[in-house]
């Protein structure tokens, strides 16, 4: 039974946006039309976003008079809009008829999205080509117990689901710079779920040599951010980037200087079945990565990056894992024992390392990623299934 677990474990670490609601059957997606949504964040495809009203965009600026507020039982606050969401699974019964979205601010309600999605994306897109989790605690500054790393340690088929998962293109993760420039500096790098586009299926998605071209989820994004602007992208990290000096061709990025909204807190929705989500958070993100720019010549965008390598670290609510399992389909907990047995196993197998609120109780589990990515091309947004 263990084996069945680990699966939701990982992905729930991995997911984000990228429960992929919005990728399609074998893959055969095609960008989708959003013409009737034109991006007012994104630059050219063949320009970097380095501009200063992207720097001030939807995605990284918080509302006004944004201190995080303090949320009812059951709630948690979103500190890039300072308001409260719900804490577990946010559904709107009945599910939301296509037309309409369902909004996560309670109590859940089917809204117009008014928001813009992307149509237009960074040329200097880098696409991960392995994920591991990392059994080496100093993998990412301030890492402490490790305890998912520890698990997959133990685990051998942790580590191989999650090969087979990027090999297969079902864990696309797409890292797109906003804010950042040649010159090196403060921005963000947008957490993107995708899939290869439809004229490079053949292409492989582990390759460190590949330039791949790939669609992102719209889930990606939250499609009920207020206004008529850009929609806020759900999972985004704040880093400075430190280019190569002299004529040297290895930079680095990092995300352990001065944090841009919503600091040190990202959450993001994984979609469920009959439009339900879950909210999860990672707390206390940090990226530590090298990045290999084009040297003689080679192609590359703005930025110049080719690929990268880097540790990325964070702290899970035991609370999301546990909501999330009470998400899965009902034939996957009947295949765990039920929810009660699947809560239990996951406290067992990964019992918490972190007091994140200081009553003295582990609530929380740390956990170190490593990763490697390579040059990649965004090309629109996945079209969603009929």
């Amino acid at each position: 039974m263990k084996p069945r677990l680990l699966v939701p474990l990982v992905g729930l670490v991995l997911a984000a946006c990228g429960a992929q609601s919005a990728k399609t059957a074998a893959d055969t997606s095609a960008p989708a039309d959003t013409t009737a949504n034109t991006a007012t964040d994104g630059a050219a495809l063949d320009a970097p976003l380095d501009s200063a009203a992207d720097a001030t965009s939807a995605d990284t600026a918080s509302a006004p008079g944004s201190a995080c507020p303090k949320c009812p039982e059951g709630q948690k606050c979103r500190p890039d809009l300072a308001i409260c969401v719900g804490a577990g699974i946010v559904a709107c019964q009945p599910a939301c008829p296509a037309s309409l979205i369902c909004r996560l601010q309670p109590p859940p309600a089917c809204v117009q999205q008014s928001c813009a999605l992307p149509s237009q994306f960074s040329a200097d897109v880098l696409k991960l080509t392995s994920l591991s989790l990392d059994s080496d605690s100093a993998a990412c500054k301030g890492a402490t117990g490790n305890a998912l790393a520890k698990l997959a340690a133990q685990v051998p088929l942790v580590q191989k689901l999650l090969n087979d998962a990027v090999a297969s293109d079902q864990a696309t993760v797409l890292l797109e710079p906003t804010g950042l420039t040649p010159q090196g500096g403060t921005g963000a790098l947008r957490w993107l779920f995708g899939t290869r586009s439809f004229d490079n299926l053949k292409c492989n998605p582990a390759s460190q040599q590949a330039y791949c071209s790939y669609t992102a989820s719209p889930t990606c994004w939250d499609r009920t951010t207020t206004g008529n602007g850009a929609c806020a992208a759900w999972m985004q990290l704040p880093v400075t980037w430190l280019p190569p000096l002299g004529t040297a061709s290895l930079g680095a990025l990092q995300s352990d200087a001065a944090p841009l909204p919503p600091g040190d807190l990202l959450q993001f929705a994984v979609p469920l079945a009959n439009g339900a989500q879950v909210l999860l958070q990672l707390m206390q993100p940090r990226l530590q990565a090298q990045v290999q720019t084009a040297v003689q010549g080679e192609p590359a965008g703005p930025l110049g990056w080719r690929q990268i390598t880097g540790s990325l670290c964070g702290v899970v609510p035991l609370a999301d894992l546990d909501a999330a399992l009470a998400g899965l389909p009902a034939t996957t907990l009947e295949n765990l024992g039920g929810l009660q047995a699947a809560q239990a196993l996951r406290a067992k197998l990964v019992p918490g390392d972190v007091d994140l609120d200081g009553d003295g109780k582990a609530d929380a589990t740390t956990a170190a990623m490593s990763f490697t990515g390579t040059r990649a091309k965004l090309v629109g947004l996945t079209a969603p299934l009929p």
